[in-house]
């Protein structure tokens, strides 16, 4: 059986994957939402030249809302699966007060 401690550190390291596969997550969607922009901006030129301006900004829109419907259902506590928002430098879930960064001591 897992101890508290040993249950701590796997939150721990749970919530850092998180973190980094939801910063991966919203810089694609950012990608695909400036890709977006462009080809609404530069709506008679295909960026891509693979098919017709209009697709091309109306793909890249639904992949990006894509990727922003998967954060939600990504973005959550790995301890009670609660969705955690946007907060910088979130250091505990709001919810159950599960530790996501060891405690300094000093």
């Amino acid at each position: 059986m897992a101890t508290s401690k040993e249950k701590k550190q796997a939150v721990i390291e749970a919530f850092d994957k998180k973190v980094k596969i939801q910063t991966l997550v919203t810089y694609v969607a950012m990608f695909f939402y400036a890709y977006a922009l462009i080809s609404l901006i530069y709506w008679d030129v295909s960026l891509l030249g693979i098919t017709t301006p209009q697709v091309e900004m109306w793909t890249a829109l639904g992949i990006g809302t894509a990727l922003w419907v998967f954060s939600y259902f990504y973005w959550r506590c790995p301890n009670c699966n609660r969705f955690l928002w946007i907060r910088p430098g979130l250091r505990a879930c709001p919810y159950c007060k599960a530790a996501f960064k060891e405690e300094k001591k000093g």
